[in-house]
């Protein structure tokens, strides 16, 4: 990633790095629930629905809602559920493995470089 250093930039350079990994680690969640026995899965994913049903309000108000919102809710209630899985997953990676997922690189200011490239450029344009 390529930015000066404001503090904006410096903001914003934080936030891809939240965004990768919590990425990352839904990722690495997913791809272990599709490693689970048939048993297992249905267990977990009888509690997503139990807890989604919940942070609705109860049956009665997750009824009330529209097929697209119930399947909003669900899918934020796997999302949360693979972000863990993730997390724990990626705790037990081999360390080379985890730095591989965490290399991230920032650039930092060019733009001073740049500038010295144009007015370095505008001199010997001026010569001529």
């Amino acid at each position: 990633m390529n930015g000066d250093h404001a503090s904006n930039q410096k903001k914003t350079v934080c936030l891809m790095l939240a965004w990768k990994e919590e990425s990352l680690w839904i990722l690495l969640g997913w791809e272990h629930l599709q490693t689970l026995m048939k048993e297992e899965l249905m267990l977990i994913l009888s509690e997503v629905k139990i807890k989604v049903v919940d942070k609705a309000g109860g049956f009665l108000e997750w009824v009330k809602l529209t097929e697209e919102d119930q399947h909003l809710h669900y899918k934020a209630g796997m999302d949360a559920l693979a972000l863990k899985l993730g997390e724990e997953q990626f705790k037990t990676l081999p360390e080379d493995k985890k730095q591989d997922i965490d290399l991230f690189f920032w650039a930092g200011c060019s733009m001073h470089k740049e500038l010295n490239l144009v007015v370095g450029g505008y001199a010997v344009l001026e010569q001529f």
